[in-house]
């Protein structure tokens, strides 16, 4: 071609050859990338250039490069290749063929980008899984391991498999291999454990934060004359099914009416929660949100006193209390920091989170509010309830004002009777009435009747005991 990049007919072609074949011109020799049937090099000081000599081998190629998934095959070689409707605690299985011709630094790459996992093995020291590999592969290599996110890693990056070339014992002429792929949440497996992780929510890759492909397979070879082959198949879309159930709760479970003593405090011994479950599984991994906003209503004039320790004698750090987030107190008639506007005679309390990761625990929190006597005599009846859930998970796209579909038909509320001043005193014991939870006492068999100079009730589940002693 001239310098204008119009092809050189086949005479001036030839023209040329036979000029650099006597040694009538210049030459200088230029690297070839060859992909797939692309021919690419970079001129330097030609202002006209005839590519001669050894062609990239046809020999090197991906043969076979599909996902086998639910019994389906996708075949990458199927451009664009597109897999629906993958599970949360799925595993994909990525089988690649591929054939080598003569050349040296023989590879076969594969590149997952976040939101996509390699199985990692704990047992082979903390080496991504690669099946049915043999005797032609020299070594594996991983770069760009694992996607740091919210200070958890995810287990993607390029996992790189070198195989023996030319001149080398078992050079590689063809090789098959599987890999096995999960979704990020299931980061690791240990054989016959439950999986670990964190719970990741990605609707589809990629996406706007995620702009690589799901998978890219990538071969590569330098050719006897210096060039290199390199051939590419990939993944171009992936979509994740939405298959996470929501979960709304509280403790209380027992027959009798909750009560607070009149002035007192609610017990601190009812949990609260909303939160995820990934899969509705039984036993749910601690989540990445971009968001997680929770505002509960509890009468105006009440008083919050923090969260319970649901452990007694656990230490303060196993305290539940959404990690520690700030609490925002909105007055009523005024709005919340969600847009939610509070009711008349209630108070709102917003606790928010941002760009953490939280476990199920720390969302199953032991809020308490004390009733000043004056404003809350007995036989008031006084209500706790959670108004408000605002979430977005990390990896999942909103749109403006979006967020995760919670029911507010389901959020928890617990209403408490209060009842007139009585006395409860405990002498050198912890106490627990087994029908009766909302004293938060810890269980004791051995009751202390007391000493002179106390007088006390002593409530238990036979009846009242009382005692009086004198000087």
């Amino acid at each position: 071609m001239d310098d204008e990049g119009r092809p050189a007919s086949e005479a001036e072609a030839a023209k040329v050859l036979t000029a650099v074949k006597n040694g009538q011109t210049q030459v200088e020799k230029v690297p070839v990338t060859r992909e797939g049937n692309t021919l690419s090099f970079a001129l330097s000081s030609f202002s006209t250039v005839i590519v001669a000599g050894s062609v990239p081998s046809a020999a090197t190629k991906l043969d076979e490069v599909y996902i086998k998934y639910n019994g389906v095959k996708y075949d990458l070689k199927d451009a664009p290749a597109k897999i629906p409707n993958f599970g949360y605690k799925d595993q994909m299985t990525l089988h690649v063929a591929a054939s080598f011709g003569a050349g040296t630094d023989k590879t076969v790459s594969i590149t997952l980008p976040e939101g996509l996992s390699f199985r990692e093995d704990v047992q082979s020291s903390r080496q991504y899984v690669v099946n049915r590999t043999d005797a032609t592969l020299a070594g594996k290599t991983i770069s760009g391991v694992g996607a740091d996110i919210l200070g958890e890693r995810q287990y993607n990056g390029t996992l790189t498999l070198r195989f023996h070339g030319q001149g080398e014992s078992n050079d590689a002429k063809a090789v098959a291999f599987d890999v096995p792929i999960y979704s990020a949440w299931r980061n690791s497996r240990n054989g016959g454990l439950w999986e670990s992780g964190t719970a990741w929510f990605y609707d589809k890759l990629p996406n706007s934060k995620v702009t690589e492909a799901p998978v890219v397979v990538k071969q590569s070879i330098t050719n006897p004359d210096g060039s290199q082959t390199t051939n590419q198949n990939q993944l171009d879309e992936l979509t994740m099914k939405n298959e996470e159930e929501k979960a709304y709760g509280k403790s209380w479970n027992s027959p009798l009416i909750p009560e607070i003593k009149e002035g007192g405090q609610m017990s601190g011994n009812e949990s609260f929660w909303v939160k995820p479950l990934p899969n509705g599984g039984a036993y749910t991994n601690p989540a990445a949100y971009q968001y997680y906003s929770i505002t509960y209503l509890a009468p105006e004039k009440a008083i919050f006193k923090g969260f319970k320790n649901p452990n007694p004698g656990s230490g303060a750090s196993a305290t539940p209390d959404y990690n520690g987030a700030p609490c925002t107190v909105t007055a009523p008639g005024n709005t919340t920091p969600d847009g939610k506007t509070v009711p008349t005679g209630y108070k709102a309390y917003t606790f928010t989170v941002r760009n953490e990761i939280i476990s199920p625990k720390e969302l199953t929190v032991y809020p308490m509010w004390s009733f000043p006597a004056i404003d809350y005599p007995a036989g008031t009846k006084v209500k706790i309830s959670v108004d408000d859930v605002k979430v977005r998970y990390y990896g999942r796209e909103y749109g403006n004002g979006v967020y995760e579909n919670y029911d507010p038909s389901k959020y928890p509320s617990l209403t408490y009777e209060i009842k007139g001043e009585y006395e409860e005193v405990y002498a050198l014991v912890n106490y627990q009435d087994a029908r009766r939870i909302t004293d938060g006492k810890v269980y004791d068999s051995t009751l202390y009747m007391g000493a002179p100079g106390y007088e006390f009730n002593q409530e238990r589940s036979a009846g009242y005991f009382f005692l009086a002693t004198e000087g």
